[in-house]
C-alpha cells in the first residue's frame, strides 16, 4: 500500500513533476469524478526502490486516500525563504516612518527623512518636530506589534 514518504513519479506511466501534473493526471484517469469507478497505476520511489502500486477508487469517492506534500526542490529553499521573509522586514522597517532620537546622532529610516523632509514643507521648521514624532510613534507601533504577536517565519 501507499505510505507516508512515498514520491509518486508517475501516474499510468505518465511522468510526474509538479502537483498540477499529479492533479491532472488523476482528473483525465477519472479519479475526480464521483460517479467514476477508477483504477490508477501509481509509480513511487520510496527508500531507494521504484514500484507500481494499483490503487482503487469506487464510484461516489473523488479521493484515493493520498495526501500530498509539495516538497522543495533544494535543500536551501527553507534558507532562502528566510531571508527573503527578512529582506522584506528590514525594508518595511526602512521605509516606515522611524526616527530613534539619540542625543546628537538620530537615527533615521528613509522613510523617516521622506516624511520629515514633506511635513517641513508644510509646517516650517516645525515640520521637523512632528516628523521625528510620526518616527518615535511608529517605532513604539512596530515594538508593540513585535511584542504582541509571534512571528513565524518557517515555510
Amino acid at each position: 500500500g501507499i505510505v507516508e514518504g512515498m514520491v509518486i513519479k508517475a501516474v499510468n506511466g505518465r511522468e510526474i513533476l509538479t502537483v498540477q501534473d499529479l492533479s491532472r493526471a488523476l482528473e483525465e484517469a477519472g479519479v475526480k469524478d464521483p460517479g467514476v469507478e477508477a483504477t490508477v497505476t501509481l509509480t513511487v520511489e520510496y527508500e531507494g526502490v521504484t514500484k507500481d502500486i494499483a490503487v482503487y477508487k469506487p464510484p461516489g469517492e473523488t479521493l484515493i486516500g493520498v495526501t500530498v506534500v509539495n516538497k522543495p526542490a533544494s535543500p536551501l529553499a527553507p534558507l532562502l525563504y528566510s531571508l527573503f521573509i527578512l529582506n522584506l522586514g528590514i525594508a518595511a522597517i526602512n521605509a516606515a516612518p522611524i526616527v530613534v532620537p539619540l542625543p546628537g546622532i538620530p537615527i533615521v529610516s528613509d522613510g523617516g527623512h521622506i516624511a520629515i523632509n514633506v511635513l517641513e514643507r508644510y509646517l516650517g521648521s516645525h515640520g521637523r518636530l512632528a516628523g521625528a514624532g510620526i518616527g518615535v510613534a511608529t517605532l513604539i507601533m512596530i515594538l508593540s506589534m513585535l511584542t504582541l504577536t509571534p512571528i513565524n517565519i518557517t515555510p
